[in-house]
């Protein structure tokens, strides 16, 4: 596991180590604690059988306890899609169970929450009545009602702490929170925001924002963004967390969003950022991943200098959760019947070579999302002629062996199969033409690293995480090949860098090559297609808004399928492959796959390339060498 990740055993040390200097009177040690991205599914296995309507997690409820308990003071702040975007969540939410299901969790009585990009999806009337049912206060700066002016929730939240200092005497501490969403949240929810909210800049936000929190008394200034990146270069609607942290006033800084970790070795280059403190630009900043396999810690050392509280040391770092033998211990108390049976599948699904050929698990949500957009479109006459493609990714990510997938052949329930699509998605279809299709593919085609056919060093073959891996669309109904000896055309943003650069080559429709004028039927989902930054993207380009989630069109479609045929078979088309490289000389491509008897047995069974198994250092990762070349 790359980046700075410190196991509870040793966290007392840590603390220990950074709080060595002198103690002065009025010095407070302080300990902020994050959970974000948990999705109502806290340390929860994708195999999982045992599901738990509370997910009373005890992995996470105790490392919370664990970490509260090595510290003086401490608090606890939650990044917002604690509520939804699980498959299990989705289904308790319209049930109303949302609140019960949660309760364990929020009885770890958190000082402060932010929401985030999945909260939105049943309607702002929805959200808030969730937000009414927990007892802290949540927090967001940047969403405003579009008449009003009002903020829809309370900006910012200063709040008085009694910690006790160095000498055991009490002390108080006014900590001030507050929460910011990306710009690109009225494209991602535009069914449940437009017309209604207008969503502020962030950095404008807080730059109005942060001093008046001083002047109402904050000594301590928190935030909370729910953001993707940490590039001090990307100044795109997902990415103003670097900039926050150069405004005046904010001492830490707590995000989430995009699933990833920080502090990690991904960024340890980058400007500014100090991986070992975990700070950026001096301000100490957290990211623990998702589903609570991470919490995020920062430790604070504050004293009291000229009448004011002012942080004199800081470290933030990843503590880790994730026990599997622990995750088994659930309760099970549940009246959804997720452990139905719903197909039998007669060979094993993995997303574990599913970014370098065409993989099942990814060609069954194509398949799927084809099918329903054949059945809503039969005898419309406004789509008459027009063929139907379908884009899906195989949400995997490589910064996190957590995300690895396995179904063995066999009985599968509809838990097993709402996780093919891990997201809360709504399937929408797009009117999209030939070009716009083959810029699609090139965005999706940065994902991987220019290969050097000249270079007999090592190459890494996969840009993660700087390019998430559901941004790696594969678009099923054409027939491609992904040259990665070639520039990439866009960047990891699908902004055009490179125009004269092609990767995508040989496509073809039914045989022949894509024709600049021919339209066709997309199915894709509305974080995509609302998006605006992939080619042919845009609410113009929307011919069909489904009510319907992804997954859940993937289950039905699954269940359907097998009452007609008994089992389910899958073989993949192979529409997409990777281009073999020309090279005099063996060429030294890697690639990373968790390290486990499934991923390893699966990759020997079913890897379309020669790949050789190589030594490794790391605790999580295997490292391959794939044979992409063509000798000349």
């Amino acid at each position: 596991m790359n980046g700075l990740i410190i196991h509870t055993s040793v966290v007392s040390l840590i603390l220990s180590a950074i709080m060595s200097h002198t103690v002065l009177a009025n010095t407070v040690e302080l300990r902020i604690i994050e959970t974000t991205d948990l999705h109502m599914s806290p340390s929860s296995s994708a195999n999982s059988k045992l599901i738990s309507p509370q997910m009373a997690n005890r992995q996470l409820i105790n490392r919370v306890k664990q970490a509260r308990s090595q510290a003086k003071n401490s608090l606890l702040i939650d990044n917002s899609a604690l509520f939804q975007n699980s498959p299990i969540g989705s289904y308790l939410v319209k049930k109303g169970l949302a609140p019960n299901f949660s309760q364990q969790i929020l009885a770890l009585n958190y000082d402060v929450g932010n929401v985030g990009s999945h909260e939105f999806k049943y309607g702002l009337d929805a959200l808030k009545k969730a937000v009414s049912t927990v007892s802290h206060q949540y927090v967001n700066a940047n969403l405003l009602d579009i008449k009003t002016k009002d903020y829809l929730f309370k900006p910012y939240h200063i709040k008085t702490h009694t910690v006790t200092d160095n000498e055991g005497n009490p002390q108080q501490i006014k900590i001030g929170y507050i929460g910011f969403l990306p710009e690109k949240i009225m494209d991602w929810s535009q069914q449940s925001l437009q017309g209604k909210v207008v969503n502020q800049q962030t950095l404008e936000a807080a730059q109005a924002l942060v001093p008046k929190m001083k002047q109402e008394g904050a000594d301590i200034i928190i935030a909370i963004p729910h953001y993707i990146s940490v590039d001090p270069f990307n100044l795109s609607k997902e990415s103003a967390l670097y900039q926050l942290t150069d405004i005046k006033g904010i001492d830490a800084v707590v995000f989430g969003h995009s699933h990833t970790l920080f502090p990690a070795n991904t960024f340890a280059t980058t400007q500014g950022i100090d991986k070992n403190k975990g700070t950026m630009n001096g301000v100490p900043v957290i990211m623990p991943g998702r589903f609570g396999h991470y919490l995020g810690v920062i430790d604070l050392v504050i004293e009291k200098q000229s009448q004011q509280w002012q942080v004199t040391h800081n470290q933030a770092r990843l503590s880790a959760v994730f026990d599997e033998k622990l995750n088994q211990d659930i309760t099970h108390k549940s009246g959804l019947d997720l452990n139905q049976h719903i197909a039998t599948l007669d060979g094993e699904l993995s997303n574990v070579l599913s970014f370098v050929q065409d993989e099942p698990n990814v060609q069954i949500v194509n398949t799927a999302q084809k099918h329903y957009v054949k059945q809503v479109t039969n005898s419309d006459p406004d789509f008459a002629g027009l063929p139907i493609l379908s884009a899906s990714s195989p949400f995997q990510s490589k910064q996190s062996t957590n995300q690895f997938f396995y179904l063995n052949a066999g009985e599968i329930d509809l838990n097993q199969a709402l996780q093919l699509y891990p997201y809360d998605n709504k399937l929408v279809v797009l009117k999209i033409n030939s070009q716009n299709i083959k810029e699609w593919l090139e965005c999706s085609a940065s994902f991987f690293e220019q290969i050097d056919a000249e270079s007999h060093q090592p190459q890494t073959l996969t840009n993660q995480p700087q390019f998430p891996a559901y941004h790696f669309d594969i678009i099923d109904g054409i027939n491609y090949q992904i040259d990665v000896s070639q520039p990439a055309r866009y960047n990891a943003q699908c902004q055009l860098i490179n125009p004269t650069a092609e990767r995508i080559v040989n496509a073809h429709f039914k045989g022949k090559p894509l024709e600049r004028n021919q339209w066709y039927l997309l199915a894709t989902n509305n974080y995509r297609a609302y998006g605006g930054n992939f080619p042919g993207t845009g609410k113009n380009a929307v011919v069909i808004d489904s009510p319907y989630d992804n997954r859940l069109i993937v289950a039905d479609y699954m269940q359907r399928l097998n009452a007609s045929k008994g089992s389910i078979h899958f073989s993949v088309d192979n529409n997409w492959s990777l281009k073999p490289i020309e090279s005099k000389h063996p060429l030294d491509i890697r690639f990373r796959a968790p390290k486990n008897k499934l991923a390893t047995e699966f990759i020997q069974r079913h890897s379309h390339y020669p790949m050789t198994l190589l030594e490794s250092e790391e605790k999580e990762w295997n490292e391959y060498r794939i044979q992409l070349i063509h000798n000349l």
